[in-house]
């Protein structure tokens, strides 16, 4: 079957036609959105596989848009994977087999980088608290910038909340030690990380007060390039070694 036969069958309602096309496009030609369109076509005209690929070269494309454009490309990525858990759910629904993991997870980044980049109080709220009902319920995520964006749902939360639980407190810690130990220099706001965990030693939050360790990580920010100069000049020398934080 020549590509001219596939497009005309496709356009003629075949599914099969479409299914073939997404794949061609995508595994072939490397044209992923044209892929896409097929995928979707399919879906709609009821094809279980174009459901499941719908969904899942979907969250492919959101997360190449998010990490090309970044925040202000946030909430059509959105949008986007809200769609992709559709095709998702229905794909599972008509006897497929689709994880939404992954989608999910992506889906909670985004939320909370359009909360970043909403201007209005109650939608930046209502994406906040999306991030991190998905990025908590698929935790741990494989990819260390998802466990950071889930560091930092938490704390953004926990000052609509009035404060942080115990659990959540401890899970902050834990996701920022993952961070700042083993990914900082990976991740784009690594140094931001390296910072959150020295405020955390600092003010014993999640963690045991420790002045040290919160110089540590303070002054590796400043390395990194997040400015914390004014927070480093309140920590004084003692005389036996290590650091007290005088403010």
């Amino acid at each position: 079957m020549t590509l001219e036969e596939a497009i005309h069958l496709a356009n003629n309602g075949d599914q099969e036609a479409m299914f073939q096309l997404g794949q061609y496009y995508w595994k072939q030609e490397k044209q992923y959105q044209e892929a896409q369109n097929w995928y979707l076509k399919g879906a709609e005209a009821g094809d279980v596989r174009c459901m499941a690929l719908a969904a899942l070269s979907g969250n492919v494309l959101a997360h190449a848009l998010r990490k090309t454009v970044g925040a202000p490309a946030a909430a059509e990525c959105v949008r986007d994977l809200e769609t992709c858990l559709s095709w998702a759910a229905q794909a599972r629904a008509n006897g497929g087999k689709c994880d939404s993991a992954s989608i999910e997870t992506e889906l909670g980044v985004c939320c909370f980088l359009a909360a970043l980049n909403e201007e209005n109080e109650e939608r930046s709220t209502a994406y906040l608290l999306r991030a991190r009902e998905l990025l908590r319920a698929n935790h741990p995520a494989q990819d260390p910038e998802a466990r950071l964006y889930l560091a930092f749902a938490l704390d953004r939360c926990s000052r609509l909340d009035g404060g942080m639980r115990d659990l959540d407190s401890r899970l902050y810690v834990d996701l920022l030690t993952d961070i700042c130990e083993n990914h900082r220099t990976e991740v784009k706001d690594g140094a931001v990380a390296c910072y959150y965990l020295g405020a955390a030693y600092l003010m014993g939050n999640g963690c045991k007060k420790d002045d040290n360790k919160a110089y540590q990580w303070m002054a590796t920010a400043q390395q990194m390039g997040f400015d914390c100069q004014e927070m480093l000049r309140g920590f004084k020398k003692k005389l036996m070694g290590g650091y007290v934080y005088k403010g």
